[in-house]
């Protein structure tokens, strides 16, 4: 029996209770594979993860306001080699991308916005990908991404759970699709724009999606940026790239109050239905 049991090999639900540690050991707080009635099918759906983290003022600094993070985590035990085809970003897209969250100041207008919000990265971006051998189910990758994007689009319009114990602040919310994969020893890029050699894939990266769905019985069609990242990343992702939209998120929340008091009015839109949906 001892042998037997060393021998069944680590699969997703065991990957999935490694990502829920990895969250909570750097202070998020995890409900794993939420249900929810979707507005494609209206069947039930899960994600593998919703995380939330709030990260109120820091003291002494000048943004007052507390920015709730949510993490929308489609968990991928990468078993196969799989490749993705990268291509330049379309900035011009991205800016909209960033101007219709409402959570930052205009893109334009702002330059810290425009150097320092991932989405408006040079970088290049992955658009195309294939995973090796047969799936029953689809590409995983596939799989994955259709997960976190309707889970996103399902719960952004809903309250957070952590929102409640900040009542008493400026509050505002910042929610991300996400896929994080077990490691990156099988996945592999090619850069479209040289038709270079396929490499190993060395640092979280970007899946442009142009998402069509209907909510309401709206037609519509959006463009999401879902972030691909190995676990071990989990924690540099949070300090090196959230942190950065978390400032920008409490700077505009400071420019926006200041407005509303010198006008004396209120903010003229509400946070949870930025769309008017």
């Amino acid at each position: 029996m001892d042998k037997k049991v060393q021998e069944i090999k680590q699969d997703g639900n065991d990957f999935h209770y490694k990502v829920k540690k990895a969250l909570t050991d750097i202070g998020w707080t995890v409900r794993m594979s939420p249900h929810y009635n979707d507005s494609f099918s209206e069947k039930p759906r899960e994600i593998d993860i919703i995380a939330e983290k709030a990260f109120p003022p820091v003291e002494r600094s000048v943004y007052r306001g507390t920015v709730i993070v949510r993490l929308f985590i489609e968990c991928k035990y990468t078993t196969e080699q799989t490749t993705f085809w990268f291509d330049e970003r379309n900035l011009d897209k991205a800016k909209e991308v960033v101007n219709e969250t409402r959570s930052f100041s205009e893109v334009e207008r702002n330059y810290q916005v425009q150097t320092e919000h991932h989405y408006l990265s040079k970088s290049l971006i992955a658009k195309l990908f294939r995973t090796e051998g047969k799936n029953p189910d689809g590409d995983p990758v596939y799989k994955a991404l259709t997960q976190c994007l309707n889970a996103t689009i399902y719960y952004r319009h809903h309250r957070t759970d952590l929102r409640d114990r900040y009542s008493h602040q400026t509050v505002t919310e910042l929610n991300y699709p996400i896929i994080v994969t077990n490691s990156f020893e099988k996945v592999f890029k090619k850069d479209t724009t040289t038709d270079s050699n396929l490499s190993l894939v060395a640092e979280p990266f970007q899946l442009e999606v142009d998402y069509a769905y209907t909510i309401k019985d709206k037609q519509l069609e959006e463009m999401f940026y879902i972030d691909i990242l190995s676990i071990e990343m989990l924690k540099t992702f949070e300090e090196e790239t959230l942190i950065k939209e978390i400032n920008l998120a409490k700077q505009k929340m400071s420019e926006d109050k200041r407005e509303a008091n010198f006008q004396g009015q209120d903010l003229g839109y509400n946070p949870f239905d930025p769309y008017g949906i």
